[in-house]
């Protein structure tokens, strides 16, 4: 399963709408341009500070890669799938955010 989130994306896609006054090029896909914008809305004013940014940029990997997210859910209720194990380049926010998924749904605190 590929979530294709990078940590350099908001602010490729940021600079590269700022850069374009006419619209976005074909490589930024309608659901990209919806996504940043989201993000952008929902994005921390000065005051709300670092926890209300990292609980954006969760929420943000998420809405991005929902369907990639949903596949790897499915994978993990198959148990002909047994055992997976599960990853990401550098195991941190991918990796933590679908650990705890899967911790909550299995009832884990």
């Amino acid at each position: 399963v590929h979530c294709s989130f990078t940590k350099d994306m908001l602010k490729n896609l940021s600079k590269k709408a700022r850069e374009e006054d006419k619209g976005f090029s074909p490589l930024v896909t309608a659901r990209r341009r919806a996504c940043l914008e989201w993000y952008v809305q929902m994005s921390p004013m000065e005051e709300n500070g670092l926890v209300h940014s990292l609980c954006c940029t969760m929420r943000y990997i998420l809405f991005v890669n929902c369907d990639e997210v949903l596949r790897a859910l499915r994978i993990l209720a198959d148990p002909a799938n047994y055992p997976v194990a599960y990853g990401c380049t550098a195991g941190k926010d991918r990796t933590g955010i679908f650990g705890q998924l899967v911790l909550s749904a299995l009832g884990v605190g």
